[in-house]
């Protein structure tokens, strides 16, 4: 809650506060295409969040009220989706 993402270097080992700098409710999904690039949605509000340094800092990347979003999968480094919801349909982000 409160934009804080949990990391760890230790494959679970222990794990360390890292504040994405958005005060989203929750991060409903967080996917990693290598070490350092990362990507996280939340619905309330709408964001997709990107970090390129192993999550130390995060930047918006797609911010739609209309739009909620609950999960996101990147099977490459250059294809990726979300899919979520806006008023009653469903929606499904690729880039």
């Amino acid at each position: 809650r409160n934009g804080v993402i949990l990391k760890s270097t230790n494959a679970g080992d222990n794990w360390i506060n890292i504040q994405s700098g958005f005060s989203a409710g929750d991060w409903f999904c967080i996917f990693f295409t290598d070490n350092n690039t990362g990507y996280a949605v939340s619905p309330f509000p709408q964001y997709m969040i990107k970090t390129t340094n192993s999550g130390t800092n995060w930047n918006v990347i797609y911010n739609n009220p209309d739009h909620f979003l609950v999960f996101a999968d990147f099977p490459s480094h250059d294809t990726g989706y979300a899919v979520g919801g806006a008023d009653n349909s469903s929606v499904i982000l690729k880039t």
